[in-house]
């Protein structure tokens, strides 16, 4: 990251993991990870833990807490501003919908997964059938294994449907 003088860059990524403790987002690892995903992000490491506040909040009804945590961090460093986190989270929440609905991902990762094809062009039912078919390509015939699903959800992004 272009953070000149680097002590500027080492400024941010303590007042990022200190405004995510603060929220309770986070503590340990995950401080420090999500600190990391959020260096990028625009604004001030206010705006952007608020930001996975936003997220975090509409992402209540799916996966473990840790994974909706990452989740929203994601999402909040995907994002520009406020205004942009309800999208977002309305499209990881209709893949991962898809995602679960085909059988594709299990409820338990299908979060991870969902969050892995946000920049996958096309519908929800697009992104999960493209997503579908790589498995099947990878599978070559056998029942699909979890490796597949996670070769073909970090591939979807590649492939127009």
């Amino acid at each position: 990251l272009p953070f000149e003088p680097v002590a500027t860059g080492a400024r941010r990524f303590v007042e990022l993991m200190r405004a995510l403790e603060a929220q309770n987002l986070t503590r340990g690892e995950l401080t420090v990870k999500s600190a990391a995903r959020l260096m990028p992000a625009t604004g001030t490491p206010a705006e952007a833990v608020r930001r996975v506040l936003l997220a975090y909040n509409q992402l209540a009804t799916v996966g473990a807490r840790d994974a909706r945590t990452a989740a929203a961090v994601a999402l909040a460093a995907m994002v520009r501003d406020d205004a942009a986190v309800g999208e977002a989270v309305h499209r990881l929440l209709a893949v991962h919908a898809e995602l679960v609905q085909r059988r594709i991902s299990s409820s338990e990762l299908a979060l991870g997964d969902a969050l892995e094809c946000m920049a996958c062009a096309g519908t929800p039912a697009e992104v999960a059938e493209t997503v579908r078919a790589l498995v099947h390509q990878l599978a070559a015939g056998r029942a699909p294994r979890r490796a597949d699903t996670a070769v073909a959800v970090a591939f979807a992004k590649r492939f127009a449907y």
